[in-house]
């Protein structure tokens, strides 16, 4: 009984002897997790702060930024605006017209000059499903605008790689003296679009048959529009100071009749466009 009593004995001190670290370590283990979420716990408290006090320092240089550019930044907006709203626009010809010019040179520099110039204007089916029926009513009037392109204008490209326009142009009735682009007819304009007032003949389906046209055959149309006198013309009356209300440059009203002669293969041409014999 003796031996038995001591072999427990000493297993027992064994087993506490061993025992004793692992709890000393799982106290210390504890005190260290504490530890570790109080320091987290005050970083995070520190970096709220930090941004907090970041925060308001930017407001108040950014206050004082805007206090002192307001100026510049008012005098800015409006051109940021206005680059914004700057815009190019494609368009599509609603028709291309059929004249019996086939040049620019001959081609009468505007369609009074030759009255009886005949043109064909179809519609583009591509523009409208039914074109005809764009076209209704519009041969209650007698005349029409026609919006076409100069699509045969050389433009000079400049060195930046943009096309070059001139700003002033010398008018043939001007004997070589210059004049503003925009205040003449020229064809060579920034946006090339010309404006010809026509005769409006008949209405046939989709087509227009005109005359009084200075196009070159084959010019595209942008547009068409009928002619209002009492829009489109501006009644010339005298005010109280006894000069015209419309006025225009004094060479404009100089005569300019020229003798004009044809060759017999121009008249043979003349001749079958109007179907007439060549020799009436």
């Amino acid at each position: 009984f003796g031996q038995g009593f001591r072999a427990e004995t000493k297993d027992l001190i064994t087993m506490s002897t061993a025992s004793a670290p692992v709890e000393v370590l799982q106290q210390q283990l504890t005190v260290c997790r504490n530890e570790i979420a109080n320091l987290r716990a005050k970083l995070r408290a520190m970096s709220a702060h930090f941004n907090k006090q970041c925060n308001e320092l930017l407001q108040v240089l950014g206050s004082q930024r805007g206090t002192e550019r307001c100026g510049t930044k008012d005098a800015a907006k409006p051109q940021d605006d206005e680059s914004a709203n700057r815009r190019s626009f494609e368009f599509q010809p609603i028709g291309y017209i059929q004249t019996a010019f086939r040049f620019k040179n001959g081609t009468p520099r505007q369609g009074c000059i030759c009255p009886n110039s005949q043109a064909v204007l179809t519609l583009d089916k591509q523009v409208f499903t039914c074109p005809e029926h764009s076209l209704e009513g519009l041969d209650k009037f007698s005349h029409v605008w026609l919006l076409s392109v100069f699509d045969r204008n050389a433009r000079r490209e400049g060195s930046s790689g943009a096309f070059a326009y001139r700003s002033k142009v010398q008018p043939p009735r001007l004997g070589g003296q210059t004049w503003g682009v925009l205040a003449s007819r020229s064809p060579h304009r920034p946006c090339p679009v010309g404006l010809t007032l026509a005769r409006l003949e008949s209405v046939q389906g989709s087509s227009l048959h005109l005359s009084g046209v200075d196009l070159v055959d084959g010019t595209p149309i942008l547009d068409v529009k009928p002619y209002l006198p009492q829009y489109d013309s501006p009644q010339q009356e005298e005010p109280l100071g006894n000069e015209p209300e419309v006025q225009w440059a004094p060479w404009i009203s100089e005569s300019s009749d020229l003798a004009v002669d044809f060759t017999p293969k121009a008249r043979a041409e003349l001749s079958r466009f109007h179907g007439l014999d060549s020799h009436t």
